[in-house]
């Protein structure tokens, strides 16, 4: 060993210089790629707004459209006066059930009340003889009572009847459904309370698919000044 230091190597400013170019292009490709997707998710919000936009364009479309062809009539509905009608009235049920007082052979029982609703069932034998189409002779003044009450007003509420005859599907598979005979007394149930004065417009009739012989009585109130509102709007 001699002592003398060896001299330092110098270090080469170009090898500093290519470190530097090397994590300057690193830096610069994630910068790329950063830019890429941010470029992307511009564009797919983009789309996807247009789409919703499409979207909600062809419902406004369709709900206008329904809107204009529907709603006049119900827009004007009072829903706070309706609250403050009270057609739910133990009045109501009592009526229904004074007439029954006049039905001969009345078994005595309804089906179900609540609501504005009371049903009554009964066998067709207590309103038809067998095989005729109109009621019975005796089953006058329940008619006239029945017609009675329909007619008279609660307030602003008017009583509506439903009746319905039950039916067997063989009856409704027939050449003339129409011309079977709980068809043809419904029609005359309802032309019986029509020619005694009761509108057409309280009175609807229908049928049921059940095997028994039974008629279905269902009273309901509903408001006459909603009526009269949805009548002139059409």
């Amino acid at each position: 060993m001699t002592g003398e230091l060896e001299p330092a190597q110098e270090r080469n400013p170009l090898d500093d210089l290519a470190e530097d170019t090397t994590g300057a292009k690193t830096v610069q490709l994630f910068a790329s790629l950063y830019l890429i997707l941010i470029a992307f998710f511009i564009v797919l919000n983009s789309v996807s707004n247009q789409v919703t936009a499409k979207a909600d364009a062809a419902l406004e479309s369709v709900y206008t459209t329904f809107r204009k062809s529907f709603a006049p009539n119900s827009d004007e509905i009072d829903f706070l006066g309706l609250k403050k009608l009270d057609i739910h009235s133990q009045e109501f049920y009592d009526g229904i059930k004074g007439l029954f007082t006049e039905l001969v052979d009345f078994p005595g029982w309804f089906a179900s009340q609540g609501g504005n609703q009371l049903e009554a069932e009964l066998a067709t034998a207590v309103l038809f003889n067998q095989g005729d189409v109109h009621l019975r002779p005796d089953q006058t003044r329940f008619l006239n009572d029945l017609a009675d009450f329909l007619r008279r007003e609660s307030g602003q509420a008017e009583r509506t009847v439903e009746i319905s005859f039950a039916v067997t599907e063989a009856m409704m598979e027939a050449a003339q459904p129409e011309q079977q005979l709980p068809v043809l007394r419904a029609a005359a149930f309802a032309r019986e309370l029509e020619d005694r004065g009761v509108p057409a417009s309280l009175i609807s009739t229908g049928v049921v698919i059940d095997r028994r012989d039974l008629v279905w009585l269902r009273f309901n109130t509903r408001r006459s000044d909603i009526l009269d509102r949805d009548r002139g709007g059409e």
